[in-house]
C-alpha cells in the first residue's frame, strides 16, 4: 500500500481514494443514503483536518497541495542553509524552499534549462491563499472535477531573474495571477490546505456560510457538488 500524507488526527492516515471504496460498498442503498452518506464523510473531513504540526512539515503539504506530489516522489531535506527554514526537491531539479523570515511563504525554483541565464521562480503566500469553502468545485462534460479559486494581489507570483548580471538575479519582469485551478486527488489536497491552515498559516478569513440549497442539510454548496461528481 503507497503511504500517504496523514492530514488527520494523530497519525492516521487517508486512502487515496477513500469515496470510490465506499461508492462499491454503499451502492446497494440508494442514491439518497449513499448522497447523505457522502455529504456527510466529506463534512467530516474538511473541516477537521488537524494533524499535529510534527506530523507533516508546512512544505510537504504545500506541494502536495498545489501539486498534488508527495514523497517518494518529493524530496524533503534533513539539513537546510542559514536563512532556510525548509528545503524540498524534485527528480526534475525543481527547488522548494522556505525562508525563515517569511514562513508562509514557498519560494518554488523551476530547474534550469542548460546554459539559460534566466531563473523562473514562483512565489507563492499562504496567508493570501483563501479557505477551501471559499473555492468552487465543477464537473465538467467528461467527468473532470476541477477545484478553482480567486487570489489578491501576491498571493501567487510569477517572477524571471536575470543570472548573467553583476550582483546576479536582477528581476526581469514578475506576474501575480488572480486565481488558480487544480484536479486531481481533490479531497486530500483541500484537507492538505485545511491542514495548513490549522497548524501553520491561517490564511484568508473563512467566506460566510451560505444556506444549503437542501433544507434537510446545512452543507456548503461546493461541498453538495462534490458529492454529486462522486456519486455519478
Amino acid at each position: 500500500m503507497t503511504t500517504v500524507v496523514g492530514f488527520g488526527a494523530g497519525n492516521a492516515q487517508f486512502d487515496p481514494q477513500p469515496a470510490t471504496r465506499e461508492r462499491r460498498t454503499q451502492a446497494s442503498k440508494g442514491p439518497m443514503t449513499m448522497r447523505t452518506f457522502l455529504i456527510s464523510a466529506l463534512i467530516a473531513a474538511i473541516p477537521t483536518a488537524t494533524a499535529t504540526a510534527a506530523d507533516v512539515p508546512f512544505l510537504q503539504a504545500a506541494i502536495f497541495f498545489f501539486l498534488g506530489l508527495e514523497p517518494p516522489h518529493v524530496t524533503m531535506a534533513t539539513e537546510t542553509k542559514p536563512g532556510v527554514k525548509e528545503k524540498a526537491t524534485l527528480p526534475s531539479g525543481t527547488i522548494f524552499l522556505v525562508p525563515e523570515d517569511e514562513p508562509c511563504k514557498v519560494q518554488w525554483l523551476a530547474s534550469r534549462q542548460l546554459n539559460s541565464p534566466k531563473q523562473e521562480m514562483i512565489l507563492i503566500d499562504f496567508a493570501k491563499i483563501p479557505s477551501p469553502r471559499a473555492m468552487t468545485v465543477t464537473t465538467n462534460a467528461f467527468g473532470v472535477v476541477t477545484v478553482t479559486y480567486k487570489m489578491p494581489p501576491g498571493a501567487w507570483c510569477d517572477g524571471w531573474y536575470d543570472l548573467s548580471t553583476t550582483p546576479p538575479g536582477k528581476l526581469i519582469k514578475v506576474d501575480c495571477w488572480p486565481g488558480n485551478s487544480f484536479t486531481g486527488a481533490i479531497n486530500r489536497r483541500l484537507q492538505a490546505l485545511d491542514y495548513i491552515r490549522n497548524n501553520f498559516c491561517a490564511g484568508l478569513p473563512e467566506p460566510p456560510r451560505p444556506p444549503s440549497d437542501d433544507p434537510g442539510l446545512d452543507v456548503p454548496p461546493t461541498l453538495l457538488a462534490l458529492a454529486d461528481e462522486v456519486i455519478e
